[in-house]
């Protein structure tokens, strides 16, 4: 998932410190916009299968916090 993440933005891996995209840009197309979103939504799919039942107080929290940064992110 990570992986994926900075591949499609480059700027956002340089920034984490992670320099093997830097001669790379983001497409800033419609379209890749749109694609980006498909792919946060099929992760929040992904991050709500689990059940707080099922994982540990602190997974919950790791849970909570990645559903709300891909929530935030749907919508950037």
């Amino acid at each position: 998932m990570f992986e994926a993440f900075i591949r499609r933005d480059p700027v956002q891996a340089t920034s984490l410190g992670i320099h093997i995209y830097d001669s790379l840009l983001p497409s800033g197309t419609l379209q890749a916009k749109l694609e980006d979103i498909k792919i946060i939504k099929s992760y929040l799919r992904d991050f709500r299968r689990f059940s707080d039942e099922e994982i540990s107080r602190e997974r919950r929290f790791d849970k909570d916090l990645a559903l709300g940064l891909h929530e935030a992110f749907a919508f950037l």
